[in-house]
């Protein structure tokens, strides 16, 4: 241990509440492995003076970069740092953080992306090293727990949802590789530099991502070394290599590729040769990409009158392949027409026939697109003679208004009837003196009803003319 500095001292065992730390511990690693420089680091500034406790259970007082650079470089397995006297401040991100315990500190080494003591075990552990078993924890709850092989410690770890650093119950005995030397780890200092002697294999891995519906994908290498490793994306299809791009360091761990529909393999492949791994296995992923669905096209009909009174024709004109065709009216599917054209007289028709309003409809399913998609569009079938029609208004529930509107409507004597399934309803006669032109009527449950106007045409050889509507009544 070197002579202490000016900007090093001891203060007195009142100065502060002592705190163990495990993010200090990892943050003097980040000094001493120049992985944080503080001279030069955005991310955090010490607010000096720092009180830091030591394994034997002195404090020495840092009132500076310099010095805290030298406790850092100088520890030793006899005498390093295992904690903090409270409290102390550090400034990250322009924002000054007062230290208390050892979360605020393992807070601020997250938010800098400096890593933790259990990011970095989980690094190491098992590719560098091992347990000599059974090892013991203390959990969340500060119950004891003994683990007597690694594959009880490793479902304890998986399934924990407890603080970000593991707590150790020491001395803990490991097993280092390739050596297969057995150590005694006496404390968390011990534990790096367990870590600073050995390097891990690279475990390959890759993020994928959908760019484009099933067609362009975005492949990110996910792996600790990326930006440090060479290696090589791969695209295979039926054993043959489509593709090959080598991503160097510096390079953006990133591949865009359009594929066609098929079955693949995207791959990485180590290309640096690393001494201590015999091996680097190749990570893939097989990809399916799918063929695109066909769009489901809204139908849509038009309509022409072929003869009077009340003969049209429908003609389908948006219709995918293998479209199944249903024509409705008033949602009554019409018996046989499945083809795309349907001719359709309404006064001559067995279930819809004489002058009144239709809603005539266009609906179509296909293979691809099951759920039925419907055109709508509304036909008025009138007579020549008196052009009989009337509109619906629903004043409230059950309650409804009708009004006629028609030339001739003050001119003639004509009659309101309502019908459901054939039986008489209501009716009413409107004369030229009395009547008014309208007609109210609650109707007396559900269903649907038939509600028309009906008169004789003097122009028209005294013929009896109707026109009705259908009314659904919920």
């Amino acid at each position: 241990q070197s002579c202490l500095e000016d900007d090093l001292s001891f203060p007195e065992e009142d100065e502060g509440m002592r705190v163990n730390s495990l993010a200090m511990i990892t943050l003097l690693n980040r000094v001493t492995n120049n992985v944080l420089v503080l001279d030069n680091a955005p991310c955090i500034e010490f607010s000096y003076p720092v009180n830091l406790l030591y394994n034997t259970g002195s404090s020495i007082k840092i009132d500076s970069e310099e010095g805290l650079q030298e406790v850092a470089k100088n520890q030793s397995a006899g005498l390093h740092v295992v904690g903090f006297r409270t409290p102390f401040e550090v400034i990250t991100n322009n924002t000054t953080v007062m230290i208390e315990e050892d979360e605020d500190l393992l807070k601020v080494l997250l938010a800098c992306e400096l890593g933790s003591f259990q990011s970095d075990f989980d690094q190491f552990f098992l590719n560098c090293f091992d347990f000599i078993y059974p090892v013991e924890l203390i959990d969340q709850e500060g119950v004891e727990r003994s683990f007597e092989s690694l594959e009880s410690f490793i479902n304890f770890v998986e399934f924990q949802n407890g603080p970000e650093q593991p707590n150790f119950k020491f001395p803990v005995g490991v097993t280092s590789f390739p050596s297969d030397e057995s150590t005694q780890i006496q404390g968390y200092f011990d534990f790096y530099q367990l870590f600073d002697q050995c390097e891990s294999c690279p475990s390959l891995s890759f993020i994928t991502e959908d760019l484009n519906d099933g067609s362009v994908f975005e492949f990110m290498a996910d792996f600790r070394e990326k930006d440090d490793f060479v290696y090589e994306w791969v695209v295979v299809q039926n054993g043959d290599t489509l593709f090959k791009e080598t991503e160097t360091p510096g390079g953006d761990n990133l591949l865009i590729y359009q594929f066609t529909p098929g079955m693949y393999e995207v791959c990485l492949v180590a290309k640096d040769i690393v001494n201590r791994c015999s091996e680097i296995p190749t990570v893939c992923k097989v990809l399916e990409v799918m063929a695109p669905p066909p769009l489901c096209l809204d139908p849509l009909y038009s309509s022409f009158l072929i003869d009077e009174p009340g003969y049209y024709e429908f003609d389908a004109l948006i219709l995918e392949e293998e479209a199944s065709i249903k024509w409705l009216i008033n949602d009554v599917p019409v018996q046989g027409a499945t083809e795309s054209v349907m001719e359709y007289n309404f006064m001559s028709d067995s279930v819809f026939n004489g002058f009144g309003r239709y809603e005539v409809c266009l609906e179509v399913t296909t293979p691809f697109c099951t759920e039925s998609r419907r055109y709508c569009e509304e036909i008025i079938v009138r007579d020549e003679c008196l052009g009989l029609f009337f509109i619906i208004s629903e004043e409230s529930e059950g309650f409804y208004g009708f009004k006629a509107d028609f030339p001739l409507m003050n001119q003639i004597r004509y009659e309101w009837e309502v019908t459901q399934q054939g039986d008489l309803i209501a009716s009413e006669i409107e004369d030229i003196v009395t009547g008014n032109n309208a007609f109210n009527l609650e109707f007396p449950g559900e269903g649907t009803y038939k509600v028309c106007i009906k008169a004789l045409a003097p122009n028209c050889n005294d013929e009896e003319i109707m026109f009705c509507q259908e009314i659904r009544v919920d």
